[in-house]
């Protein structure tokens, strides 16, 4: 997550999430680039404060939660977030699969059963860009490179990953999960050089119309022309 841009991880506690806590730790005592935790008690507040510093900031956030209730407890945030457009890695734990002695992390207790869901990841499809449940095959580098790409991909927006217990605790053995750097795509529309002569056209209309939706969040250097920017020209080529 940090090699991806992810500064903070707004955090309500689980049992099969607490690796979150542990290889944070682990990173600052190695002296390692990992996310800042920040610990949370409910999701709806988590999910807010995630939106709240990509609005200011621009740059992604990430939250966690406990498995399915977790998820729900995002509640209506998840609606904020899907409207925002605002590049947020939404993931929480899964209840395990695995039958109880066949693996770490499987389901050892029966309470497991019961947090059981036929699609976890459905709760919040409807809000989000792209979803995954992390697999056994997966690398967790690529698959979460893949999810900041998305999210931060104009247009921006939510995307959920679900991290299954036994799959979150299972040992690896020295092995290693390289972040790779996936970029991401340009806004669609005009690009850089294209739109140079876009404000004294527009400025010649009569009764021009400009239809900017988040024009205005875009942060980037070939948008010289703010919405202000172009009224306050066609206002001066009116009185012109």
């Amino acid at each position: 997550m940090a090699l991806g841009g992810v500064e903070y991880l707004f955090f309500t506690s689980g049992s099969e999430i607490m690796f979150f806590q542990e290889a944070i730790a682990k990173a600052q005592a190695h002296g390692r680039k990992a996310p800042k935790l920040v610990v949370m008690t409910h999701e709806y507040a988590s999910l807010n404060a995630a939106l709240g510093y990509a609005a200011v900031t621009g740059r992604p956030a990430a939250t966690a939660a406990h498995v399915d209730v977790g998820t729900q407890h995002y509640g209506c945030a998840l609606h904020t977030a899907w409207w925002a457009g605002l590049p947020i890695l939404i993931t929480a734990g899964a209840p395990p699969v695995a039958y109880p002695g066949t693996m770490r992390g499987g389901r050892d207790g029966g309470h497991f059963w019961l947090q059981q869901t036929l699609d976890q990841n459905s709760i919040a499809r409807a809000y989000t860009k792209w979803d995954h449940r992390l697999k056994y095959q997966d690398n967790p580098g690529l698959i979460v490179s893949r999810a900041l790409q998305v999210a931060k991909s104009e247009p921006a927006g939510p995307v959920y990953l679900s991290l299954p217990r036994e799959i979150a605790v299972m040992p690896t053995n020295g092995a290693s999960f390289r972040h790779r750097s996936t970029g991401s795509d340009a806004p669609i529309g005009t690009r850089p050089g294209r739109h140079q002569g876009a404000g004294p056209t527009v400025g010649e209309g009569a009764q021009s119309l400009c239809v900017v939706s988040r024009w205005a969040r875009i942060r980037r250097p070939c948008w010289r022309w703010s919405p202000v920017r172009v009224a306050r020209h066609c206002g001066r080529r009116r009185r012109q």
